[in-house]
């Protein structure tokens, strides 16, 4: 019995089919004809519009040749074809289910397919396998670094080596390849700039400092000072929280009676994962003005709160498009791309 295709998969079933027959070319598991569209149509049950796509996807990669009257040829041999497949090496989470879901559409789109990779984030060794072996089976690959930082030369050398490549989300100066993300820096600065607009100055920060620690927390930190250094306001390291874990009951206790003691009129948040700010109506603290980086379904019943949304489905069509370029044309040269956030002014 031939294996059935998935009508309720986000992989459009061209896709399907073009990944099936390929699996059965390369296995050998076909004559040196591929059977005709018609009897597709009817193995699968799906359309002819859809056999067809498949097998015009096929040709390009140079796996077979379609000849009129004879029907689809399949190239013996042949080398340096292209897998169809475009990898995503990514941290286990659920947090990204739409924005993975939409960029396996924005593939599909451009004729592939991606497939994820998962790995746990402040695993390092775990991510450097899924690297490798989605760097086996597919055109190109998109990585989002571990939080240790521990992949940079891994990911360079990979780089350096011509196979494409794109960064997603986080990013490191030490590589040329392409990239994109959200601009931190900006953002913070932004959002440190409207609390100083409507505040007596007394302007706090709380920060996560553990080891998942990265880029974009240090990128957020240097924006809310340089926002304080432009319109000269000193800041005393008493009005700097620094949490050294993810620990939610310590750190409600800690940002609590951070809170309770300083009597801010604004603060920045590097990390919104810290605290329940639903709650920040119980404390006994004058009107308080928060700014941080977050989603809005989790601020919908916080007054005076100002954030900037990651764009995270853009950020990932931009990354599927800047592989997809690459693998057309491996002369295409690195992109860095930093997108905007969406903000929700609320203070």
């Amino acid at each position: 019995m031939a294996p059935q295709l998935d009508p309720t998969s986000p992989i459009p079933l061209y896709l399907q089919l073009r990944d099936l027959l390929r699996h059965q070319i390369l296995s050998g598991d076909n004559a040196d004809f591929l059977p005709k569209e018609e009897e597709l149509c009817r193995i699968y049950g799906i359309s002819r519009r859809t056999v067809s796509r498949a097998m015009t996807l096929l040709a390009e990669s140079g796996l077979v040749r379609r000849i009129k009257s004879k029907g689809t040829l399949i190239r013996r041999g042949a080398e340096n074809v292209s897998k169809g497949h475009v990898g995503l090496v990514f941290p286990v989470t659920t947090a990204w289910k739409n924005t993975l879901y939409n960029m396996q559409q924005a593939a599909a789109q451009l004729g592939r397919s991606l497939v994820i990779f998962p790995y746990d984030w402040i695993n390092p060794e775990e991510e450097l396998k899924a690297i490798l072996i989605a760097k086996n089976s597919c055109d190109g690959i998109i990585v989002y670094p571990n939080c240790r930082e521990a992949d940079q030369q891994y990911i360079n050398d990979i780089y350096k080596t011509g196979y494409p490549l794109v960064m997603f989300d986080i990013y490191y100066d030490e590589c040329d390849c392409s990239h994109v993300g959200m601009d931190h820096f900006l953002s913070a600065r932004r959002l440190t700039e409207a609390l100083i607009r409507k505040s007596d100055d007394r302007i706090g920060l709380i920060q996560i400092l553990n080891e998942q620690y990265h880029r974009s927390d240090r990128e957020r930190y240097a924006g809310f000072h340089y926002a304080l250094e432009q319109h000269h306001i000193d800041i005393h390291k008493s009005m700097e929280l620094k949490l050294f874990s993810f620990d939610w009951d310590k750190n409600v206790k800690a940002i609590t009676a951070f809170l309770e003691k300083n009597q801010l009129d604004g603060v920045f948040v590097t990390d919104q994962n810290c605290y329940p700010w639903q709650e920040i109506c119980k404390l006994d603290i004058p009107p308080l003005r928060i700014s941080t980086i977050g989603q809005h379904q989790n601020y919908f019943q916080v007054e005076n709160i100002n954030y900037a949304e990651q764009p995270e489905d853009e950020i990932g069509r931009i990354a599927v498009q800047l592989l997809h370029e690459k693998i057309i044309d491996p002369s295409t040269p690195s992109k860095r791309i930093m997108v905007s956030p969406r903000y929700h002014w609320n203070a």
